[in-house]
């Protein structure tokens, strides 16, 4: 009478079984054609955000497209500016060879394909990355007293260029310690000069309380010109009282209302940037409630 559930039920429990044996048997074997390796410090092949290096060295594309010479170059002294641009360039190019490592950088941006994989697309690659960084060098020449010791160093400009002048700063000094690098970042927007000139710019921030304390600091509050220009054109946005600037119609006074407040909203986010390193926070400032954040 029991007999016939009985043997269903065992049935059911060995296939049950059976299934979960080769799933975990399955999960544990590399897939079919893969010819990756993980290797120490680098993530494995099935984390979709790794790196994945292929089986054996690649030197017959470069000479330190191997795991071991590679680690080894990045160790390696430079003794001067030229050295290091030539080590960096090998570098990078080793990784990207053997890493399939996309070259997202300061100043360096490519993204590298299978059909790049031969010796004619190597050199023309190389090229290219010492091009680029023979450009990236004057950047990071105006603030460094020497070259980086090692290859790579690759930092952003904002965190490069700390401001080491006088103290407080003055306009002068400020314009003596950023504005070449600014001038040749940002050639298009000399014309601003003519409405808002730099050193009596720089003289109403440091009146209002900027903080300067690197080159990114410089860039965005300079940049400021640009916004209150655009807002010279918008007569009914200026004379509202919107974005926490009080209501006027003398566009002189809403321009010293304009700095002021965005002089504050900087340092205020500055403050909660530095309040939380390692990250990225988002400072918002609600048009009901200007004076909060």
């Amino acid at each position: 009478m029991f007999r016939k559930p009985f043997f269903f039920f065992i049935l059911c429990s060995v296939l049950l079984l059976s299934s979960v044996f080769f799933f975990y048997w399955d999960s544990r074997m590399p897939s079919e054609g893969s010819d990756t390796v993980s290797t120490t410090g680098t993530p494995t092949p099935n984390n979709k955000s790794a790196w994945s290096v292929l089986k054996g060295s690649r030197v017959h594309l470069h000479p330190l497209a191997d795991v071991e010479k590679l680690a080894e170059a990045k160790r390696k002294p430079v003794a001067t500016w030229d050295e290091w641009i030539d080590a960096t360039a090998d570098v990078l190019l080793a990784e990207i060879i053997l890493y399939r490592k996309d070259v997202i950088t300061p100043y360096l941006s490519m993204r590298w394909y299978e059909e790049r994989d031969s010796p004619e697309r190597i050199a023309e690659t190389r090229a290219w990355l010492r091009e680029s960084l023979t450009r990236y060098r004057t950047y990071l020449q105006s603030w460094r007293k020497s070259h980086p010791e090692y290859p790579g160093g690759l930092q952003s400009i904002h965190r490069l260029g700390d401001y080491e002048g006088p103290q407080p700063p003055t306009a002068e000094s400020l314009l003596a310690a950023f504005d070449a690098v600014y001038s040749e970042k940002k050639p298009g927007l000399t014309y601003l000069d003519e409405h808002y000139p730099k050193e009596q710019w720089l003289e109403t921030l440091l009146e209002k309380g900027a903080k300067f304390n690197e080159y990114g600091d410089y860039e965005f509050l300079l940049g400021l010109r640009k916004s209150l220009l655009r807002q010279k054109e918008k007569p009914e946005e200026w004379r509202s009282g919107a974005h926490g600037i009080p209501i006027t119609t003398d566009f002189e006074e809403y321009s010293d209302g304009f700095i002021s407040r965005k002089v504050w909203e900087y340092n205020i986010t500055q403050k909660v940037k530095a309040e939380n390193p390692g990250t990225s926070p988002m400072v918002f400032f609600p048009s009901n409630h200007p004076d909060k954040y």
